[in-house]
């Protein structure tokens, strides 16, 4: 419950901070939108488990349909981000690429009531080579250093969250098979923790894209 608290109040801090940054440059301008959906899913979430009570499965259904979403946010994002068309034109068509497999999975191979970490897997993979290829391609700016760049913490934020998450989100359905609590509460554990990192990440952009923006 206390990561749980944790998780949604830095989801919220960010949100927050996500409409104060530098709108003038449009991968940033995507921020509040997905952090908004972001926001929306947890909170219905929240509502499907405790309010109506339904504790088997049937809220994973929300997270199948965010993944896509979500995806389809932070590959805008990159899309924005770089400047060369041919990493532009892998972006825009890794994005319809991506949702159709996802749809796909979650309909033909997971079903909605388990969670859909093969689908979080893949999308981290792309994000994971994403921002890796954008971090070496960061250009210097003799104004600022990279510690305030904006795109350097996003794309941290996204290479701790997926590299931290990757080998919990595959077996998360096999712990839930197997009725282990002590596993299915570090593995809740680890996963808010990421988020929370995730999110921290996100809030520090934030408030490097504004501070910086006269520079960027």
């Amino acid at each position: 419950m206390i990561f749980s608290c944790l998780y949604l109040i830095s989801l919220f801090i960010s949100l927050v901070l996500s409409f104060k940054n530098n709108m003038r440059d449009k991968s940033m301008r995507l921020f509040p939108y997905l952090l908004l959906t972001s926001l929306f899913a947890e909170l219905l979430v929240i509502y499907i488990y405790f309010i109506l009570n339904k504790k088997n499965g049937e809220y994973f259904i929300i997270y199948h349909i965010y993944i896509p979403i979500d995806y389809l946010f932070l590959g805008l994002f990159f899309y924005y981000a770089f400047e060369k068309q041919r990493i532009k034109k892998v972006i825009s068509i890794s994005i319809p690429t991506f949702m159709l497999i996802s749809i796909y999975l979650s309909i033909n191979i997971i079903g909605f009531r388990k969670y859909p970490g093969l689908n979080l897997n893949i999308e981290g993979c792309l994000l994971i080579l994403l921002s890796i290829y954008r971090l070496f391609t960061l250009e210097p700016n003799t104004n600022i250093s990279i510690s305030k760049h904006p795109v350097f913490w996003i794309c941290t934020g996204l290479l701790i969250y997926n590299l931290g998450g990757f080998i919990f989100n595959g077996y998360y359905n096999f712990l839930i098979e197997t009725m282990s609590p002590l596993a299915k509460e570090l593995n809740y554990i680890l996963n808010k923790s990421f988020n929370i990192i995730l999110y921290i990440s996100f809030s520090i952009a934030f408030i490097c894209s504004n501070l910086t923006k006269k520079y960027i």
